[in-house]
């Protein structure tokens, strides 16, 4: 599997380099034109998009875990920015985001259900997006045009498909019986061990889902969380629009829509760092079959690059020694603390005795 997922980058690496070689230097030179206010626009959708993601993380945490707001934008940050591009992403974001959760003396089970729950809002959220407009633009494509229904549903059946899949797995998610059965299965799996009774494997999975209840909280703080992803990901689509503007690419919206859905599936791609290769090969590609030239749609891959993978891992970096500084600032103050109420335990004790002796 190692050598098989190092050929797969080192194939999109060499294929995007041979493909793009004789247009990035035209891309080069069309980022010189590029209009910097479209592209301080995105970025600052782009910094919301992180931002809510820090909140985010702080309603799966939740506020009785006594950590900060501040330390949970922080977290995020890691978790989202720096993470997205380290070579096992997201393996290695989601093991510096939990350590750091686990030093503010958050539980682990809790660390764990609140990660595996922000990547799955945010992932779900992508989808939902794109599936969601996708069959938009094809009702009002099929409402102005007309004729035939095969044409414009090619491109919204999929998309509602996609948005009943969500459902269901919702649904499922939301079912204790999911959870034993999980459990169940993942204790047969396992068949280098003794397999434990159904009845305690059940027992397991029906108290990881009580966790999890207790991690998503009450209905309330489930819409927040819903809407905060689909936020999120709504100000990232932004950020790639805004890039795309600021170097003169205008497209439709079926055709952003398409570019956008394409991008985010190319991100996805485990153990690519931010889909390093497959987003570069697969939009200017996109963009090139609709008319745009192939140099402008690589300057908005890096603009958008610049914005959504470049400066939010600086600022994960930024946010992880700042985030390691206040820990051990926070650890000396526990253990003066400590050692000041020992004193007192030890004065109050020794007081106590000689006020028995006398």
């Amino acid at each position: 599997m190692k050598w098989a997922v190092v050929a797969a980058i080192s194939v999109a690496i060499a294929y995007t380099v041979v493909f793009s070689a004789s247009g990035f230097a035209d891309a080069v030179g069309s980022l010189a034109s590029a209009q910097l206010g479209w592209a301080a626009i995105g970025v600052a959708c782009e910094g919301a998009s992180f931002l809510l993601l820090g909140l985010l993380v702080h309603r799966l945490v939740g506020s009785e875990a006594g950590v900060s707001r501040r330390a949970t934008v922080g977290v995020g940050l890691v978790l989202t920015g720096l993470g997205n591009v380290l070579p096992a992403a997201p393996a290695e974001g989601l093991a510096l985001a939990s350590a750091e959760l686990r030093r503010r003396g958050v539980h682990t089970r809790r660390v764990r259900l609140a990660l595996a729950f922000s990547e799955w809002y945010t992932t779900r959220a992508a989808f939902a997006l794109v599936a969601l407009n996708a069959v938009v633009v094809a009702t009002i494509v099929q409402l102005r045009v007309g004729g035939s229904l095969a044409r414009p549903w090619l491109f919204g059946l999929p998309a509602a498909g996609m948005l009943g899949f969500l459902a269901f797995t919702a649904w499922l998610a939301g079912r204790r019986q999911t959870a034993e059965w999980v459990a169940v299965a993942a204790g047969r799996l396992r068949f280098w061990k003794p397999a434990p009774p159904i009845e305690k494997l059940r027992a397991a999975g029906a108290a990881w889902w009580s966790d999890a209840q207790g991690v998503l909280g009450s209905r309330r703080n489930r819409i927040a969380v819903v809407l905060v992803a689909a936020t999120s990901t709504a100000c990232d689509a932004l950020c790639f629009g805004f890039a795309m503007w600021a170097v003169g690419i205008h497209p439709r919206p079926g055709e952003f829509l398409l570019v956008y859905g394409a991008a985010m599936v190319a991100s996805l791609v485990p153990l690519v760092p931010d889909g390093l290769g497959t987003v570069e090969s697969v939009v200017p590609l996109l963009l090139h079959r609709g008319g745009t030239p192939f140099a402008a749609g690589l300057a908005a891959v890096l603009v958008y690059r610049a914005s959504a993978t470049v400066l939010p891992a600086a600022a994960g970096a930024l946010s992880l020694v700042r985030l390691r500084l206040s820990t051990g600032t926070g650890s000396q103050a526990r253990n003066r603390s400590d050692h000041s109420r020992a004193a007192l335990i030890n004065m109050t004790t020794s007081a106590a005795r000689w006020s028995g002796v006398s």
